[in-house]
């Protein structure tokens, strides 16, 4: 009996967008210490703005993780009962009439259809079509990618029989139709989420018809371990596979954020701050938010940020700053906003709340005394004022007296993180254990309750410790926010008479 066992287990298989990792929990949804294995891998950048994977890697790097992770369980391998799946929201696959895959696996952050996205927006009405799919039209999302492809890469989309995503094609056997899930459809921009089918208009508008598209199911139905691909399934691991959950769904449940008094705020590579609760695709949808699903029953409504540990990665490198902890403490020193930096952090691109694919990150203000430690600070805050504009609309759904749940490496290794969002949102935050893995927690959980081992996806997870906000930095962070809009505002004008010039 391993320690901190309690009934049957969960094997969760948690897929980012740079690594995958398996980790073991159990009836509770306490993680398993020392159960767990993770890979990493990097996503194919390109100087138009492509980012890809490759599909095969992407399979052979899960089947170690599971492998290792069954390996470390030993004779408790017997007590997994159920395999959930979290996977990354928004990516697309296309396959051949014999199943295989002949393109890449195309990222949420591939920018490169950003002209189609526009296209289509003068062609559809683009807040119709948000209400009824609950995504903007924009290039994370399916529709502006499928019809860059048919535009730029027809020779290759035109032998495309099946488009689906990256968790879809990679969980089943060759020959296995093919499904996905109501929570991994509703973040394509393709699917009526008041319907839960694929929409009509938009796949008339693109050039597909729905033979090409994976059947929808909700997250509950199960998946014979037959039709899982062999090399997933190791010796001795007899469980039930569930239906994969986009990682955001994921990250709200593992965090315990469902219901409306609690929201989950995630950063890892990318951004997300999320309320989950009863699905009611009938009400008003702010223009900066999303709406997809965990299921029939339950709507996951956020906003995400492109930018996130990506940006602070990168910006270490490019700075020779890529000792996180040295530079949080150097930038700890630094007054909030005395800088005299303004910075929209959008380096990887931008979604909420404005979701303008043609913005960039921009740093302002800057004078030859500006440090990179100053740098480094101001992209910390810029990301935690971009945080506050997409809670403002989400207060909306949330009950008066909430919780916010923090999760993801990046945010909770850094205290000082934490300190500016809370500061920025004006609103104290929770923050969960470091080494507890969300996104994986919430895939264990949601596979345990439709197992029937648990009666609900609200389990609270261990917490580490709370960051209340200060009110003096707030009013500072305020100030600070108007400055962004200001330039976020001048650059969009800009941007559009470009656009409109050429």
């Amino acid at each position: 009996m391993l320690p901190q066992q309690r009934g049957p287990l969960a094997l969760a298989i948690d897929i980012g967008s740079s690594s995958v990792r398996t980790v073991a929990f159990d009836a509770a949804g306490h993680q398993l210490p020392g159960i767990d294995h993770r890979e990493r891998y990097r996503p194919e950048i390109t100087a138009d703005g492509g980012s890809m994977c490759d599909p095969l890697r992407i399979r052979a790097l899960t089947a170690k993780c599971v492998r290792k992770c069954c390996e470390k369980l030993g004779e408790a391998l017997v007590e997994v009962q159920v395999v959930g799946i979290s996977c990354h929201w928004h990516s697309l696959l296309g396959l051949n009439d014999e199943g295989s895959p002949i393109t890449p696996v195309y990222m949420w952050s591939d920018k490169r259809s950003s002209e189609e996205a526009f296209a289509l927006a003068t062609e559809v009405d683009p807040v119709v079509t948000h209400l009824r799919t609950g995504c903007r039209i924009h290039s994370s999302y399916w529709p502006a990618k499928l019809r860059w492809l048919k535009r730029e890469r027809a020779e290759v989309a035109d032998r495309v029989t099946m488009w689906c995503g990256l968790s879809d094609w990679l969980l089943l056997a060759p020959g296995v139709p093919m499904q996905t899930s109501i929570s991994m459809a509703s973040a394509t921009g393709l699917m009526n989420t008041a319907t839960m089918c694929w929409d009509n208009t938009l796949m008339q508008h693109i050039g597909i018809d729905v033979g090409q598209l994976p059947a929808i199911v909700d997250r509950t139905t199960p998946i014979p371990i037959d039709l899982i691909h062999p090399d997933l399934v190791p010796a001795g691991l007899n469980a039930t596979w569930y239906q994969a959950i986009g990682d955001g769904a994921a990250a709200n449940i593992g965090a315990g954020a469902i219901g409306k008094d609690r929201i989950a705020l995630t950063i890892g590579t990318s951004g997300a701050i999320r309320f989950a609760g009863a699905r009611n695709p009938d009400a008003d949808l702010p223009h900066g938010l999303f709406r997809y699903l965990i299921d029939e029953e339950t709507e996951v409504i956020g906003g995400a940020l492109s930018n996130g540990g990506n940006m602070m990665n990168w910006f270490g490198n490019l700075s020779g700053m890529n000792d996180p902890k040295i530079a949080m403490r150097a930038a700890a020193e630094i007054a909030p906003d005395s800088h005299g930096l303004t910075v929209l952090p959008f380096f990887a691109g931008e979604r909420a709340p404005s979701w303008q694919d043609s913005l960039r990150g921009t740093i302002t203000g800057m004078n030859l005394d500006t440090a990179p430690v100053a740098i480094y600070r101001a992209l910390l805050e810029a990301t935690a004022l971009r945080f506050y504009q997409v809670y403002a609309d989400l207060l909306t759904f949330a009950a008066p007296e909430h919780e916010i749940m923090a999760s993801g490496g990046a945010l909770l290794q850094s205290p000082l993180w934490c300190q500016i969002t809370a500061d920025a949102l004006g609103h104290s935050i929770t923050a969960l254990p470091t080494r507890l893995e969300a996104s994986a927690r919430g895939a264990a959980v949601s596979s345990l309750q439709a197992a029937g081992i648990i009666a609900s996806l609200r389990v609270a997870p261990d917490t580490n410790g709370a960051f209340a906000p200060s009110e003096a930095a707030h009013i500072i962070y305020r100030r600070a926010r108007s400055r962004l809009e200001a330039l976020e505002r001048a650059l969009t004008i800009w941007e559009q008479e470009t656009h409109n010039d050429g």
